[in-house]
């Protein structure tokens, strides 16, 4: 016979458990996210945490996909770090609900859900996409219409952070609504293109290198070597640019003496037809030596100028472009 002090069945609320959770917040209208712990606010705020990792794992594999696709460079622990700040800040956004966390007899624990309303969520996030939208296609459309090949990558490469920050609201935009967002079709595709928009301009951005001394002439191979190693092609047939270099020995002869003092200096400016683009210069220390060892001195001149060149030039000119 039966104890009439058992106990009775507990009722259970569907959204407590995983499998029916989609019964009360049914996923076209809502994301919801359970959690527990010993207290209800822990509960609750584990739930937070669980609501906050959907969007952090689906925008890391979604930009991961893009990233593939669009053959841009892979998806760095930098760009992890950056896009968990952008993820918890961007939910942060939001009106997150609670429901009522529930205990659990069986478990001794309490059970909380996090949900947002899709709908309402969008209603906040929408003018946050379409401002980085603006944004970015702002410096697309520069870069777009400029036919300078070297200015257009320089606009590219400017287009690099806004490009990320708009793909990131794109990305979390469509986990967001949880449905296809065509009206970004065009963007993300703007967005995929800009290596190979960037590749097509450094191919029509032929350089002829002019150097004139000894000087100049020993530079040039170096400067060459690297440039080409960057993609850049040199050519004396049809080029767009000219990269002009400059070394004045600047040698004073003191004949009482007999001692030669040099005051170096280096100058390499970069034109197209009408302007000069990129300007690099540099000063170096007096170089003195006896006037019968003048090929020493030279010696001397060319090492100076030719390592400080080797080590900072190449830099410069791509940060210019």
């Amino acid at each position: 016979m039966l104890s009439g002090c058992a106990s009775a069945p507990e009722n259970r609320p569907l959204w407590t458990d995983e499998f029916t959770l989609e019964q009360v917040f049914p996923k076209e209208r809502f994301i919801a996210r359970l959690g527990s712990a010993s207290d209800s606010e822990a509960a609750a705020a584990f739930a937070d945490a669980e609501l906050a990792g959907y969007f952090s794992r689906n925008v890391k594999s979604k930009v991961e996909a893009f990233s593939r696709l669009s053959e841009q460079n892979g998806y760095s622990e930098e760009r992890e770090i950056r896009h968990t700040v952008f993820t918890e800040a961007s939910v942060r956004l939001f009106t997150v609900s609670h429901t009522k966390p529930w205990f659990d007899r069986k478990s001794g624990r309490y059970i909380c859900c996090s949900y947002l309303d899709r709908n309402d969520a969008w209603t906040v996030y929408e003018p946050e996409v379409n401002h980085y939208r603006q944004k970015f296609n702002s410096v697309f459309q520069l870069a777009e219409k400029e036919t300078d090949s070297l200015k257009k990558i320089r606009l590219i490469r400017q287009c690099g952070q806004p490009a990320e920050e708009y793909l990131d609201r794109i990305i979390f935009a469509g986990i967001l609504k949880g449905t296809a967002l065509p009206e970004y079709d065009e963007d993300l595709q703007r967005i995929s293109s800009l290596e190979s928009m960037a590749a097509s301009a450094l191919q029509s951005a032929v350089i002829r290198i002019e150097a004139e001394n000894k000087f100049e002439k020993s530079l040039a191979s170096g400067i060459s070597a690297g440039l080409s190693a960057e993609g850049f092609i040199l050519s004396e047939k049809n080029p767009a640019y000219i990269l002009r270099i400059e070394v004045n020995p600047d040698k004073s002869e003191f004949n009482d003496e007999g001692i030669i003092v040099s005051c170096p200096s280096v100058k390499i400016t970069l034109r197209n037809s009408t302007e000069t683009l990129f300007s690099y210069s540099r000063t170096f220390d007096k170089i003195t030596g006896f006037a019968e060892a003048e090929a020493f001195i030279d010696s001397r001149i060319s090492s100076a100028v030719n390592k400080e060149v080797d080590s900072s030039f190449l830099a410069e000119f791509k940060a210019a472009f």
